[in-house]
């Protein structure tokens, strides 16, 4: 709009620039009143157009600095444009490079995953293989093991029957003797032993399924005045050498059983337990004769917790009647159960003998023969009879107390 208005204004001056210089052309007419006052008129006139004219070139001249102004914004724009314009082609370059690399990474990143799953597979392929090596080896190695065990153990098994067969020939033949029963107690001179505690090796030698066979192990004999209670451990036998074998208490023998009793006072008779050849301890036992009741206990065993002996009555021993007994349960303190029997002996009650059976094989012991655990008799959820453990003791009364 400006320059527009500079190029009107501009025309104008050049038109009244051309009409004050026609008006002057003739100055030789003589004067008139109508010409003074057209003189007057013209020289008013041509002092406006004068004003007007200056008017417009300080307009012109206003524009054209404005012009000059907005020519050198217009140029900076333009400059800064021109910059804008090349960070934006740069920017753009520099993106289209972006993508470029983001595409060439991921497909370098495609690229290892796939490795990796590749070798994950093979890996657990071969984890897997060395897994099912291992276990091989370790049941292979297991394997041999259990047979070397069992050589060394058989070995030594046959080490200690070969050394106890020994041991009671030399004995026999220092005794002059031999029999079906080498040792043990139905060859033994008991009345030759003090009292005590003894074990006596023996071997036995029967028939099996129409064939030889040969057992040995151990008499343990505990010897008091007036009563014998033996006990026999079955360890070794020909047909199987790896048996478990088994313990048990054959019988108690007396001289003289009691056949009456102190009828006040009491007494504690003190003395010996064991099972097998590696287990013994202490009888303590304790008899009421005025209300004719007793308790006690098996106590002080290695590796075996005390075996409480409940109170019982006295009564009848034996199932003949002879002499006098008692019987009642036996306990321990982690709950197994079971039973004892005993019997006086000795013209006035001097000594006790008898034996325990528990209803389960204690830890570290031998367990019963099977005609033991039918005696019992006590069987298991299965129904399956049970052997467990038995005990033989004795034991010499103190003084009564009266």
């Amino acid at each position: 709009m400006k320059l527009k208005n500079l190029s009107v204004a501009t025309a104008l001056l050049l038109a009244l620039t051309g009409c004050g210089s026609s008006g002057g052309g003739n100055n030789n007419r003589p004067a008139t009143p109508n010409n003074e006052i057209k003189n007057n008129q013209t020289t008013q006139n041509q002092t406006n157009q004068q004003i007007e004219l200056n008017k417009i070139k300080s307009q012109l001249s206003q524009s054209q600095s404005e012009k000059q102004s907005i020519e050198e914004k217009l140029k900076q724009v333009n400059a800064e444009l021109a910059k804008k314009q090349q960070a934006l082609s740069q920017s753009t370059k520099s993106l289209q490079q972006q993508q470029e690399q983001i595409k060439v990474l991921q497909q370098e990143k495609t690229r290892l995953d796939q490795a990796i799953a590749q070798a994950q597979s093979s890996n657990t392929q071969k984890t897997q293989e060395i897994e099912m090596l291992t276990a091989e080896k370790a049941r292979v190695e297991s394997e041999l093991n259990n047979v070397v065990e069992n050589t060394a153990k058989q070995k030594q098994i046959l080490n200690e029957f070969n050394e106890l067969i020994k041991t009671v020939v030399e004995n026999e033949q220092e005794q002059g003797r031999y029999s079906n029963t080498i040792g043990g107690h139905y060859t033994t001179d008991i009345d030759s032993l003090n009292n005590g505690l003894h074990t006596i090796p023996f071997v036995m030698m029967y028939s099996e399924d129409g064939e030889g066979a040969v057992a040995g192990g151990y008499s343990t004999i505990y010897k008091q005045n007036y009563s014998i209670v033996y006990g026999r451990e079955m360890k070794f036998y020909s047909s199987d050498l790896d048996g478990f074998g088994n313990y048990r208490i054959e019988r108690f023998v007396s001289g003289d059983k009691t056949t009456t009793l102190p009828s006040e006072g009491n007494a504690t008779y003190r003395g010996k337990a064991f099972t097998s050849t590696t287990h013994k301890g202490d009888l303590t036992y304790n008899v009421n004769f005025a209300t004719r009741t007793g308790s006690g206990k098996l106590s002080n065993f290695n590796a075996i917790d005390d075996i409480h002996l409940d109170e019982g009555r006295i009564g009848r021993a034996n199932h003949n009647g002879q002499g006098f007994g008692i019987e009642s349960s036996a306990s321990m303190a982690d709950g197994t159960k079971g039973e004892y029997e005993l019997a006086f002996y000795g013209p006035n009650a001097e000594e006790i003998a008898g034996k325990a059976y528990m209803y389960k094989q204690l830890d570290n012991t031998m367990r019963v023969n099977g005609g033991t655990a039918r005696e019992y008799n006590q069987k298991d959820e299965q129904g399956n009879v049970i052997r467990g453990t038995q005990f033989g003791f004795g034991g010499t009364r103190g003084e009564i107390q009266k």
